[in-house]
């Protein structure tokens, strides 16, 4: 798939992590819109910024991109958390009595979100797409 912008055909692998972005905040965005509807507790979900994010990317703003890569090395953080203070106590990151699906969703997640900001941050650190950003 090939974008232009400005006369300069993006990336592959920045546009597809556009469209995950655009894709996450769509999906905020729904489950925002759904909680407002149904629910008594009203929740606002802040990844429907990853829409603004992932159309950032695509206009090439230097803004967006340092937000992405930001937003990344917080997941990485916050989901290494409970892995390191597991391995230091010696336990299950999760409660004793946990049920197996939810123990095994844990662990999916936690490798889909640590994959996933790794590849972003890689794919924003890489020196020929700073070389895009750092025209604009």
């Amino acid at each position: 798939m090939q974008i232009k912008t400005k006369g300069e055909t993006l990336p592959t692998e920045l546009v597809i992590l556009a469209g995950v972005l655009i894709t996450l905040g769509a999906l905020a965005l729904g489950q925002t819109v759904y909680s407002f509807l149904t629910s008594i507790s009203r929740e606002l979900d802040l990844r429907i910024l990853f829409i603004a994010a992932g159309l950032g990317l695509i206009k090439l703003s230097p803004y967006w991109r340092k937000f992405t890569q930001t937003i990344s090395i917080f997941y990485l953080v916050f989901t290494l958390i409970p892995l390191i203070i597991g391995l230091i106590r010696w336990n299950a990151p999760y409660a004793q009595g946990t049920p197996i699906m939810d123990q095994v969703f844990y662990w999916v997640y936690t490798l889909v979100t640590l994959g996933a900001s790794g590849w972003a941050l890689y794919v924003l650190k890489k020196p020929s797409i700073g070389r895009l950003f750092s025209g604009r």
